[in-house]
């Protein structure tokens, strides 16, 4: 809820504060009467029993139109109210709330903060509010409204109106019938030219189902469900040689990156957070590759042949990374979150890996087909080797703190390094330095590439979709934003 003092510069407390029901808009920020001086009621004021019709109104004075300021138009409040005391001999100003040119917004009746006070705005006063734009928007002045204007008029009818009420349809009014809008021009109810022609032709209308008005209010007391980030991004895949990528996200989707050929016979889990990992095992169009699920089971796309020999854990989530040969048959490897690695496709057996007594384990990277050896991450930040691989040397370990997501390695040289969940790159064995990357404030980095191993260039992937460079890397196109 905004501030008085985010509107004009007086003490915040002259804002009242209002409990907004669903179905009502924000608080637009009003000025109550404390606010811009009003003089107390002369008498007392009925109240009406509900609330379900909004009156549009102009004031039908030049000057006021001409404001320059907040207290300009304060002081043109003041007058009115004397006026409408003074002269007309009313018990308080007639209107419920009125709008100035700049867009400040006017409690105007004692009252109508909360209450459903009576007012004197159109002849028949009861179960109605008076919205009062200050101009005069017929000739001889044709006042334009501006744009802040209507949007702080479409605003306070949106928030004060009742949660239920809509500003489509019509309904009895008195002795007028059922032909009155539930939002309609002081015209619709009295013989008069308010709200003048420039208001109501241009946006109120006669027909009581449409119009600028009712859809702008409608508008805002039925906006959409908020939208919000989603952590599905979980893998990606990069060919340095074409420039081009692939992402995988939580439900099978494999998105294109930088205009790679589409992948076609994914398999996909609408709306099931099960996707773990994927392979590409050839660079084709389509590109051939595998999808591993939560559960263990591999699945071909592109044309792939089956993979067989595989594990499987029914209605076990515990799969979390897949490991490919894309040089020796597709011979492969899942990693369970336990930490143990399990061959298919005929890949050389595991004969030593770590066991942990929870779900743990976050990667896996094989570095020789010919043996199996290879390394597991876990998500503290250790690094285990598999089948007797040479030790490495690593620069991060978060003891007791589940912050370790992904490993890359060269093959060859063993360099590579560790991502945190915060988007920090960590090296081993003394891969070049990370001058430059993501940093984030929550555990939102799901993936590494590196494009050259020279430099360290590459790429972390966040769980909404994003990659975001590294080591001076150029940006890439196509990447989905997970926001719904």
């Amino acid at each position: 809820m905004k501030k008085c003092k985010a509107l004009f510069p007086i003490a915040a407390g002259l804002l009242a504060a209002v409990t907004l029901n669903a179905g009502q808009a924000p608080d637009p920020g009003i000025c109550v009467r404390a606010c811009w001086g009003a003089r107390a009621p002369n008498g007392s004021i009925g109240q009406s029993a509900v609330l379900n019709r909004a009156i549009v109104h102009h004031t039908a004075d030049v000057g006021q139109f001409n404001t320059t300021s907040l207290g300009t138009s304060q002081a043109n409040m003041r007058t009115l109210q004397n006026y409408c005391m003074d002269s007309l001999g009313y018990t308080d100003i007639m209107y419920n709330f009125c709008v100035d040119k700049l867009g400040n917004i006017f409690e105007a009746r004692s009252g109508s903060m909360t209450g459903i006070p009576n007012s004197a705005h159109d002849g028949v006063n009861s179960g109605s509010f008076g919205y009062t734009l200050m101009g005069y928007f017929h000739p001889p002045y044709n006042h334009v409204p501006t744009t802040q204007m209507m949007n702080s008029y479409y605003n306070v009818i949106a928030w004060r109106q009742p949660s239920a009420w809509s500003p489509y349809g019509a309904g009895g009014y008195a002795g007028y019938g059922a032909g009155v809008g539930w939002l309609a021009s002081h015209k619709a109810v009295f013989s008069t030219a308010c709200p003048g022609d420039n208001i109501h032709n241009v946006y109120v209308g006669n027909n009581v189902n449409a119009g600028v008005m009712r859809d702008q209010v409608w508008a805002r007391k039925n906006p959409p469900p908020p939208q919000t980030l989603h952590d599905v991004g979980n893998r990606i895949a990069f060919n340095p040689a074409t420039s081009k990528g692939y992402e995988l996200d939580a439900f099978g989707a494999i998105w294109r990156i930088n205009n790679a050929p589409a992948v076609t016979g994914a398999a996909y889990w609408s709306g099931w957070d099960i996707a773990r990992d994927f392979a590409i095992t050839a660079w084709n169009t389509p590109p051939k590759g595998y999808t591993l699920d939560g559960y263990g089971s591999v699945h071909p796309f592109g044309g792939q042949a089956a993979a067989t020999g595989g594990p499987y854990w029914s209605g076990w989530d515990i799969a979390r990374a897949l490991q490919v040969d894309t040089a020796a048959g597709n011979k492969g490897y899942v990693l369970a979150g336990l930490g143990s690695v399990h061959p298919f496709n005929g890949a050389p057996a595991i004969t030593s890996a770590p066991g942990f007594g929870i779900d743990i384990a976050r990667d896996l990277v094989t570095v020789n087909w010919s043996n199996g050896k290879g390394y597991v991450l876990d998500g503290y930040g250790a690094v285990h080797r598999v089948n007797g691989a040479t030790a490495v040397t690593t620069t991060g370990y978060w003891s007791g703190w589940d912050i370790a997501r992904a490993l890359v390695m060269n093959p060859t040289t063993l360099k590579g390094y560790v991502l945190t969940g915060l988007g920090s790159l960590h090296p081993v064995n003394g891969a070049p330095a990370i001058t430059s990357g993501p940093g984030f404030s929550i555990d939102i980095a799901r993936d590494v590439v590196i494009t050259d191993w020279n430099t360290g260039k590459g790429y972390v992937l966040d769980g909404f979709g994003a990659w975001h460079p590294v080591n001076g890397a150029p940006a890439v196109t196509g990447a989905p934003y997970f926001f719904w």
